[in-house]
């Protein structure tokens, strides 16, 4: 394959103050802008009878003047991929046919390594890498109106990474989600495909900054419980040399050597924490000699090697959390790729575990990686395990209480320093004098009668149905209005059908042991024979009967909720929007949103309109129905049932009695969110 090659690398040349919106609310300084209103950057400049590069107008043309192969113009662009960040561009087809490839490559290392994000001019786009010259498609050749069509049109696109994910968008609408893949190389850039030519207006990367942490932690004000910057032994950590394993306090770090050919060994304190409050566990590991795909990690909320949980990585790039429970090993998430993971002999990580309220997240190198319900610790001990033939060098370990969300302690006086809560005896965790510890009272919480855990997806940039204005505001303020009523909430958004299959699954399994659960969905709905399906993103339904086999049937959700055994279970379905996949069915009537479903026993059933009518969806930041929904839910002293009522009432009066929302009920008692 032939490439245009360019000598320099990277010069930065321009740097904002200036910050572009993340599609989670984020923002991200911009790194690297290219307006190519001249060759400040140095990209390959060419005039040959394969292709032509030249700078004219404002513009970066590229000419391919032969039907076969393709030609690159790239740059080498330094990004951290631990870090969230976008790429974005916007390019001009001038002309040539239109069945031809176009678009950005990234992380390239060589022409036969590199990922490719292209579109075309009669409107398809696709996604792919190659690896040794072989082509991998993650999305293959797609029709999709995002795609402006024909010479003279101008396509924006961007792809962003955020946390564990890429997204994919075509003029802001996006066409993919996918895991996101470790770069092959920093090289960035465009790829033009046989006989056309195309010109690029800018490039523009923007770059999560280093100490931008998820919001849920980083406006937090911490009290340190427990620090150990590992510079001596103060703290009495275990230290032995024996042919099973080594461990040592030297050059600031604390050294572990596993020398055995099976089995895990485990080095912990008694740290003791209130875990009612909010707190985040954080420390430093350098991996420095054995095998790649072995785990190592942190241990915490330990009574003993049996009762005890885990975060685990590995060098090869995976990551594990799970617990040990009277010796049975439960994988709350089993060994999952992470692009956050520093990989191989002398790369560092940075663990966080932060519990907000009702929730845990865990953080590799300042990025998300997961998330859950918070479960209660088995015991007070602290540490780290190590898995078989490796060695790990821990640099630090520090504990800090969260107070971003609780009442001031009345001990806090004593505890705002960095010599508080010791976690042994009566030593401070620093090398200074300091009067008896001080046991403060655990701080006040808000208290609920009920185990509550809700699920919450909001689907609305549909990559074959167009987008919907509202459902990303819907789910989101759902979220905290939830959590305000003692709610753990799992959130997810944008979901293609196996997403919200396994986001469903796991909502179940985690009910297990809870009073309330309770599924709130925003987005497209649909009733085929009777029976209602909630759309995923992905879904095509170029006919009627492809909703069996591309959706996911509403009653899913409340087989789950029986199977957990929830005295109650609650569904929510602001889902009867005007569905523009029906338009193209042939059916003896328009479905005209969902069909009525009987609850089972202890549930209730809410649509945002009546059976077979549906919905708008809304002018405002919310829908019309989840707007009086998060007026009405938080309002202290009334049932469900009467609050559904002033929810009705509301939306009845906004609509001219056109909308009237609907309810399903087998409650056995009454239910108060407040």
């Amino acid at each position: 394959m032939k490439t245009a090659f360019f000598r320099s690398l990277f010069l930065l040349s321009f740097f904002y103050s200036l910050v572009s919106s993340s599609a989670f609310g984020g923002t991200k300084p911009v790194v690297f802008f290219d307006d190519f209103s001249d060759n400040k950057n140095q990209w390959a400049v060419e005039n040959s009878e394969g292709a032509t590069f030249e700078f004219k107008n404002g513009l970066y043309y590229f000419a391919h003047n032969q039907y076969e192969r393709s030609w690159h113009a790239f740059k080498t662009i330094n990004i951290d991929q631990h870090r969230d960040f976008e790429i974005e561009t916007s390019i001009v087809k001038a002309s040539g046919i239109n069945d031809n490839g176009y678009g950005l490559i990234w992380g390239r290392q060589d022409g036969v390594n590199q990922f490719e994000f292209q579109v075309t001019g009669d409107g398809y786009v696709r996604i792919k890498k190659y690896v040794n010259n072989v082509a991998y498609d993650f999305v293959n050749w797609t029709k999709t109106p995002a795609v402006r069509a024909g010479n003279g049109s101008t396509n924006k696109l961007k792809l962003e990474k955020n946390g564990l994910f890429f997204h994919f968008y075509v003029n802001d609408i996006h066409v993919h989600t996918m895991p996101f893949e470790p770069f092959m190389g920093n090289a960035i850039g465009y790829t033009i495909y046989g006989y056309q030519q195309i010109a690029v207006d800018y490039l523009k990367i923007s770059q999560s900054r280093p100490d931008d942490l998820a919001p849920a932690i980083g406006a937090a004000r911490r009290t340190r419980v427990f620090s150990d910057e590992f510079n001596d032994n103060f703290n009495d950590w275990s230290l032995q040399s024996s042919d099973r394993a080594t461990l040592a306090m030297r050059n600031g770090f604390y050294e572990f050597r596993h020398l055995q050919e099976n089995g895990w060994w485990s080095v912990f304190k008694e740290i003791h924490m209130d875990w009612n409050r909010n707190f985040e566990i954080e420390t430093g590991i350098l991996k420095t000699s054995g095998v790649q795909n072995n785990g190592y990690g942190l241990v915490w909320g330990s009574m003993d090697g049996d009762n005890q949980f885990e975060f685990q990585i590995a060098s090869n790039g995976y990551f594990k959390i799970k617990k040990r429970q009277s010796g049975l090993e439960i994988d709350i998430l089993p060994w999952t790729t992470s692009g956050a993971i520093n990989q191989g002999i002398g790369a560092s990580n940075r663990l966080n575990i932060v519990k907000k309220d009702y929730n845990i997240r865990f953080y590799i190198n300042d990025a998300e990686v997961f998330s859950t319900v918070f479960e209660p610790f088995m015991g007070d001990r602290l540490g780290y395990l190590l898995y078989q033939n490796q060695g790990v060098a821990v640099d630090f370990l520090r504990v800090s209480y969260l107070e971003d969300s609780m009442p001031r302690d009345p001990a806090e006086a004593f505890f705002a320093g960095d010599q508080s809560n010791y976690g042994k005896g009566t030593r401070p965790a620093y090398g200074v004098s300091a009067p008896e510890p001080v046991v403060a009272p655990p701080a006040p919480a808000v208290s609920f009668a009920f185990k509550r855990l809700a699920l919450v997806i909001g689907n609305y940039e549909y990559i074959h149905g167009g987008s919907l204005k509202n459902p990303a505001n819907d789910a989101r303020a759902m979220q905290g209005a939830l959590e305000s009523l003692g709610f753990a909430v799992l959130r997810h958004e944008n979901c293609d059908q196996k997403e919200m299959k396994m986001a469903i699954d796991y909502f179940g399994r985690k009910l297990d042991g809870h009073d309330v659960g309770l599924f709130f969905y925003a987005g497209h709905g649909v009733q085929v024979g009777g029976a209602n399906y909630l759309i995923p993103v992905d879904a095509r339904l170029e006919l009627e009967k492809d909703v069996e086999y591309d959706c996911v049937r509403a009653d899913r959700v409340l087989a789950k909720m029986e199977a957990a055994g929830t005295d109650t279970s609650i569904v929510i379905l602001d889902a009867c929007r005007d569905n523009p996949f029906e338009r193209s069915w042939r059916r003896s009537g328009k479905g005209g949103g969902l069909a009525f479903m009987n609850a089972p026993s202890g549930s209730l059933i809410a649509y945002a309109t009546s059976p077979g009518q549906t919905a708008a969806d809304g002018a405002g930041t919310n829908g019309i129905y989840t707007g009086a929904l998060l007026e009405h839910i938080k309002t202290p002293g009334i049932s469900i049932l009467q609050m559904f009522q002033r929810v009705r009432s509301d939306v009845m009066n906004r609509t001219g009695d056109r909308q009237v929302p609907w309810e399903s009920t087998s409650l056995r008692g009454d239910f108060f969110f407040k």
